[in-house]
């Protein structure tokens, strides 16, 4: 069966309610309190992907006659009204809204105005808000497509939607300096700085022949959404392998801003690493 698409009309007026009339009115309030919605620091991004019904409210041949109102706390909102909506079908949705903290999904049943001027009471399916909640573990930057549930007056409607998360924030690594070696003899420290953004891949970055009051440039920029795990390791695999070293684990996160320093101080010795983290 192929699904039909919601398409956009100009409003108008009808005295007869048929099963096959499908009107879409798209509001798209702004003010200029609202200008600059995506550019928000942390501002997320909601896309409204489809309406689905498993079981309609009203019990007639003609289906429902829906209202979904998406509301976002930008004060940015968009109403879809959709005509004729039957038990098993799906209408697209296909919007995107930028939001602070919430969004909130209101569907509602229109009773049209009778051909004799009665107004019957329109019938509240339900309301959903939602936050920017994600699954545990998994990589913000692919969103899983999550679902809305309407139940009200006998009705089962699902809406379908993704949050898309915030502009990734930026580390860059800027230098690590040598206060203290691990190693005591002439070579230096053979380093390798692990790097693991979120739940991403942990590329490695070497760094041979660290003295003490030597500064690597380390010149590295990497783009997250939660965190970032540096873990710096002094490495003993020449020839007879011997046990690596392991000089500490630091925890970057999207805060504190600005040009920061940790230090690594395992297994006696002493790094310093200067940093930078910034937002789009």
């Amino acid at each position: 069966m192929d699904i039909p698409r919601i398409n956009e009309e100009t409003m108008y007026h009808t005295s007869k309610r048929t099963a096959v009339n499908r009107i879409l009115v798209l509001g798209l309030l702004t003010c200029s309190l609202c200008l600059g919605w995506a550019s928000q620091a942390g501002a997320s991004s909601i896309r409204v992907i489809e309406l689905g019904c498993q079981v309609t409210q009203e019990k007639d041949a003609n289906g429902d006659e829906l209202r979904l109102e998406i509301i976002s706390d930008t004060g940015q909102r968009v109403t879809l009204r959709e005509n004729g909506v039957k038990k098993q079908t799906s209408r697209t949705v296909e919007r995107t809204l930028s939001y602070n903290k919430s969004v909130t999904f209101r569907l509602t049943e229109i009773d049209t105005v009778a051909a004799d001027g009665i107004h019957f009471q329109d019938e509240d399916l339900g309301s959903v808000t939602v936050g920017k909640q994600g699954e545990p573990g998994r990589d913000p930057s692919f969103p899983p497509i999550q679902y809305a549930t309407f139940k009200g007056h006998g009705s089962h409607y699902v809406v379908s939607y993704q949050v898309m998360p915030s502009p990734p924030v930026q580390l860059e690594l800027i230098s690590l300096r040598c206060v203290t070696t691990q190693e005591k003899d002439s070579d230096g420290d053979e380093l390798r700085l692990h790097i693991k953004a979120d739940n991403g891949s942990e590329p490695t970055l070497p760094k041979n022949g660290m003295k003490a009051g030597m500064t690597w440039a380390v010149g590295r920029k990497v783009s997250f959404f939660n965190q970032v795990r540096l873990h710096l390791i002094e490495n003993d695999g020449f020839g007879i392998h011997f046990r690596d070293e392991d000089l500490g684990t630091q925890v970057i996160a999207t805060a504190p801003v600005g040009n920061l320093q940790r230090e690594f101080t395992g297994n006696g010795a002493r790094y310093v690493l200067t940093y930078r983290v910034t937002r789009p």
